[in-house]
């Protein structure tokens, strides 16, 4: 097993202000979606921790999304071409094609910690 880190350590979130090429960005996004998506096995019937699941579960929805359209616009897609290509992927599946997507920029997966969600005392 690879050793992991925080998906901030593997790609920096880029500083405010800052410009950074297309193909960063996309990886940014796919690294923050990777280390917020929780297993389902992980959440089923868990009530005690809800909002902050609920926050983790918006967090890899919003960095899926943004992932997606900034690879449509890396593959030189634009306007409702780029929307389509990354809305037809934005769906119940989507780990795995954020997965998919990750490993194709040079990504891999099972070197991103996942952030955590329960508190230390919950562990």
């Amino acid at each position: 097993m690879p050793e992991t880190r925080y998906a901030h350590e593997i790609e920096p979130h880029p500083g405010e202000g800052e410009t950074v090429p297309l193909d960063r960005l996309v990886r940014y996004h796919y690294a923050q979606a990777q280390a917020w998506h929780l297993a389902f096995a992980e959440v089923v019937g868990d009530q005690e921790v809800g909002a902050r699941l609920d926050f983790a579960l918006g967090q890899f929805l919003g960095h899926a999304r943004s992932a997606f359209l900034l690879d449509a616009l890396a593959q030189g897609l634009a306007g409702q071409e780029a929307a389509d290509w990354a809305s037809v992927r934005n769906h119940s599946e989507s780990a795995e094609i954020v997965w998919e997507r990750a490993v194709h920029y040079g990504l891999n997966p099972d070197e991103i910690r996942s952030y955590e969600t329960r508190r230390k005392d919950e562990r």
